[in-house]
C-alpha cells in the first residue's frame, strides 16, 4: 500500500470517528456492556465479591424482618441493617477502586523496569468492567457518551497535558 493510500485510508478512518453512525455507537456500547457482564459473572464464579455476598445477606434478612411484622423493636432492626449493607457495598467500592489504583501503580511499575506493563492495563481493564458490574453501570453507554463529549472539546481539553 502506498503512503498516500494510507493517508487517505486513516483520513476516512478519522471522519468516520468524527461523525459515528448510531449503529456503530451502539454496537461498541453493547459490546463493551457484555464484556462487563462476562467478566461480572466471571467474578462471582471465583469469589472476587464475597464482600458484596455479606452486604446482600444483610438485606434479605431486613426484608424477612419486614415480613414477619411489627416486634417490639418495630422497623429500627431492619432499618438498621439496610444502612449497614449500604455502607458495607461503599466500602466494598472503595477497596474495588484501591485495588485499580494498585493496578496502576503496578503497571507504572512495568514500565519503568520493562516488565508487565501490558498485562497491568489489562487486569486494569479486568477490575473496571467488574465493577461497572456489580454496581449496575453501562460502562459501554457511558464510554461511548464520554468519547463524544471529549470529541467537541478543545485539543488537549485546553491544558498543557
Amino acid at each position: 500500500m502506498s503512503d498516500t493510500q494510507f493517508d487517505n485510508d486513516v483520513n476516512k478512518l478519522k471522519e468516520e470517528l468524527k461523525q459515528p453512525n448510531e449503529l456503530t455507537v451502539d454496537t461498541t456500547a453493547a459490546a463493551i456492556n457484555a464484556l462487563s457482564r462476562d467478566i461480572g459473572e466471571w467474578a462471582d464464579r471465583k469469589g472476587f465479591r464475597e464482600d458484596w455476598s455479606d452486604a446482600d445477606f444483610l438485606d434479605e434478612l431486613a426484608i424477612v424482618l419486614r415480613r414477619i411484622g411489627p416486634s417490639g423493636l418495630g422497623s429500627a432492626v431492619p432499618d438498621k441493617l439496610e444502612t449497614i449493607a449500604k455502607e458495607h457495598r461503599r466500602l466494598a467500592n472503595v477497596c474495588k477502586l484501591m485495588l485499580m489504583v494498585s493496578e496502576l501503580s503496578e503497571a507504572l511499575e512495568g514500565m519503568r523496569d520493562g516488565g508487565n506493563y501490558d498485562e497491568e492495563l489489562g487486569d486494569l481493564a479486568i477490575r473496571l468492567m467488574e465493577n461497572a458490574h456489580k454496581n449496575n453501570i453501562p460502562i459501554g453507554d457511558i464510554i461511548m457518551k464520554k468519547v463524544a463529549v471529549n470529541e467537541d472539546r478543545p485539543y488537549k481539553h485546553g491544558r498543557q497535558f
